[in-house]
């Protein structure tokens, strides 16, 4: 692991750089059928096709997919300071990072929404002694039952699919609520089963007020033209009823222009 400079990061050879200030043109719209593409069909259509029986391999082959080796080294961010470090270096920073944050509030179980086909389950399981989760696509949901892992199917923009959460739970989500837009139906959800949930623990990225400096700016540019979350943060502060233990901006970005905030809060 050693510094490095946003001149490196952001040179030509970034093809965010000419999007970012506008020199090629890019925009998506995040609606569920660009999720279906990007997601179901492209990235976990395609890793449903490799029978692997341990998740550790699908994660690495899910990393190689992305043209990522272990051994190679990526440009990841602490607030706005940059580093380099090698790929497993930088993800095992990342997870470290969840992991402590979680294990302060002692969770009797967790459960993460958008989880994929449990990526992070591999060491959340060594926190509680109940794991479980619920996620959009379905190739993913497919690969985690080949796994035995306890993922259900589930729509962030269906109410009625957060009943899928249990009493006395911690919920997580991680690079998830950035496919929202707005986070409102997930508030929503939320808030139709606070009954049972202790805590909400949100590792993500999304745009943010306050971001005044030129990197700030970049982020919030990338998170505009990429559709991503634009209101978690705003929505959470704006409310009376919930209470917001920490907040964290741009606490780590495996993806510098798409740094994770740490939100961690409950209704009161």
């Amino acid at each position: 692991m050693q510094k490095a400079n946003w001149n490196q990061y952001l040179s030509s050879t970034n093809p965010w750089t000419n999007r970012l200030i506008g020199l090629e043109s890019f925009s998506r719209q995040r609606d569920l059928e660009q999720i279906e593409r990007e997601y179901n069909q492209d990235k976990y259509g395609t890793l449903r096709e490799f029978k692997f029986t341990d998740i550790e391999s699908y994660k690495i082959k899910e990393r190689e997919l992305a043209g990522l080796g272990e051994k190679d080294n990526i440009f990841f961010s602490i607030g706005e300071e940059l580093f380099e470090a090698n790929c497993s270096f930088a993800f095992s920073i990342y997870h470290s990072l969840v992991s402590n944050v979680i294990k302060k509030y002692n969770p009797e179980r967790i459960c993460e929404l958008g989880c994929g086909y449990g990526y992070n389950f591999s060491y959340l399981k060594n926190m509680c002694s109940e794991v479980y989760g619920g996620e959009y696509s379905e190739n993913a949901v497919t690969i985690a039952h080949l796994l035995g892992l306890d993922i259900k199917k589930f729509n962030y923009y269906n109410l009625n699919e957060y009943s899928l959460i249990r009493d006395r739970s911690l919920v997580l989500t991680s690079h998830s609520i950035e496919q929202l837009p707005s986070a409102q139906c997930f508030i929503d959800g939320m808030y139709e089963n606070r009954h049972k949930i202790d805590l909400i623990v949100n590792f993500e990225p999304s745009y943010l007020k306050q971001r005044q400096s030129l990197i700030g700016i970049l982020r919030n540019r990338y998170v505009e033209i990429n559709d991503y979350n634009r209101d978690l943060t705003y929505l959470l502060k704006s409310r009376n009823d919930i209470e917001i233990l920490e907040f964290k901006p741009d606490a780590i970005g495996v993806n510098p222009l798409n740094s994770a905030n740490i939100l961690v809060w409950k209704f009161k």
